[in-house]
């Protein structure tokens, strides 16, 4: 199909080629890194991954020996399939096994023997410059940025991930490795540049804020070179990932019907885990139900906070998000969840207002220093005074309720656009039906 879309002459099959070449790509990409977590044997799908290795190395190839083909590509349809391609790379780094990207890198050393463009130009290369990436010390670290920031390797593969506060001395010590790292290697931030350009999740707000003091004593130095990268680091640590639109985030609430004495139980779950949906999180008729959402990728404002490290964050200020009292709830709730390798079937935990568990799930008893806390993040006064609190709302049907302040607010969202891209059984039944 490549060779088709660079030699025809006919407008109308380069323009379905162009559509349907990344649309391939696309297909087999985003199953790879679905897939890339086998959830029965808690190991990588090594077949998976093999796809995408596969097509990185004959594109690779054929960059290589045809040298001049990709200068007939349109551009967005290489630009895309690069995008495609990388995804799992760039944003996914601790779920990719390293054995399994030994060929990206023996790409990497056959490219440097038989391409004789500098390695600015081969960074530059949309094909080309992946399996540079790989290859360098930089991925090794996003790997260990990652590997602190994902939850469980399996729940973070499917609909809209929610992230691990790395803990504060981790960050510091990752941030300042990667500061040096950019500093005083040209290639490390020539390969920085172009992968922010792509605004890796690994490299979050907290972060951000970690990395910007480090650079301010780079950023007067004498050596030209080194305070131009601080500079340059500098404006990237700036930027923000403003919201795309509103989603749900995969917390859901259930809650049963009233009892003869006035109480209701209550269940909370995550339910982009992964289908087939266990029972206990299928869509049950004659329950209420509330579900978490918030701006996609908005700077991550809702994540994972290990409960030790709750109110110690020096940058960063953490809020418990607290579920709406009702009947189920006459006192502070808030969610819950132990990061323990295991999925547990999509179930949180409730906790009490002095963040105390209420509810055992497999895995959790014992082990309080593996219990995070649903919570959102903001940055401190000092780094971003009078900012308001994220905009993040339990959502009925009818109403929204801030998850931090319970204001109580008409539902304005437009469900079918909420719902698209949502994994929830529960949402999609509710998708289906008001949608007709």
């Amino acid at each position: 199909m490549w060779r088709q879309l660079v030699i025809s002459t006919d407008p109308v099959i380069r323009w379905s080629l162009s559509r349907l070449i990344p649309g391939l790509y696309r297909s087999v990409c985003m199953t790879s890194h679905t897939y890339l977590w086998d959830l029965v044997n808690d190991r990588p799908m090594h077949s998976e991954f093999q796809q995408l290795r596969s097509l990185w190395k004959s594109l690779v190839q054929f960059r290589l020996i045809y040298p001049d083909i990709f200068d007939r590509v349109p551009p967005p349809v290489l630009a895309a399939v690069c995008k495609y391609l990388g995804c799992s790379i760039v944003h996914f780094p601790a779920l990719i096994p390293r054995s399994q990207l030994v060929d990206l890198k023996k790409l990497a050393e056959g490219v440097t023997q038989e391409s004789r463009e500098s390695l600015d130009a081969l960074l530059r290369d949309p094909v080309l410059s992946m399996p540079f990436y790989v290859a360098s010390t930089l991925f090794n670290l996003s790997i260990d940025f990652h590997k602190e920031q994902v939850f469980v390797l399996q729940g973070a593969q499917c609909g809209y991930p929610i992230q691990r506060a790395t803990p504060p001395s981790t960050r510091r010590g990752l941030c300042s490795q990667l500061v040096n790292l950019v500093l005083h290697s040209a290639y490390i931030f020539a390969a920085l540049t172009t992968i922010c350009s792509r605004r890796p999740q690994w490299i979050d707000m907290a972060s951000k804020l970690e990395i910007r003091p480090l650079l301010q004593q780079y950023t007067q130095s004498s050596d030209r070179s080194i305070r131009s990268r601080a500079q340059t680091l500098d404006s990237i640590c700036l930027v923000r990932r403003d919201g795309l639109e509103w989603a749900c985030n995969g917390v859901a609430l259930r809650v049963g019907p009233t009892q003869a004495d006035g109480s209701c139980e209550i269940e909370a779950s995550f339910d982009h885990y992964r289908w087939p949906y266990p029972p206990c999180r299928q869509h049950v008729e004659g329950c209420q139900y509330l579900f978490l959402v918030d701006r996609l990728h908005s700077d991550l404002a809702v994540l994972w906070v290990p409960l030790s490290d709750m109110f110690k964050d020096p940058l960063c200020e953490h809020r418990p998000i607290t579920i709406p009292r009702g009947p189920w709830a006459t006192t502070a709730m808030h969610v819950g969840r132990y990061r323990t390798g295991n999925h547990d079937k999509g179930r949180l935990v409730l906790l009490s207002a002095d963040l105390r568990p209420l509810s055992p799930v497999a895995g959790g008893l014992g082990q309080p220093k593996k219990l995070h806390v649903l919570a959102i993040r903001k940055e401190k006064v000092p780094y971003n005074p009078g900012a308001p609190d994220p905009e993040v709302y339990w959502m009925t049907e009818e109403h929204l309720v801030h998850a931090v302040t319970l204001r109580t607010s008409s539902n304005k969202f437009d469900p079918i656009r909420l719902y698209r891209t949502c994994n929830c059984d529960r949402g999609k039944k509710l998708w289906r039906s008001m949608s007709r």
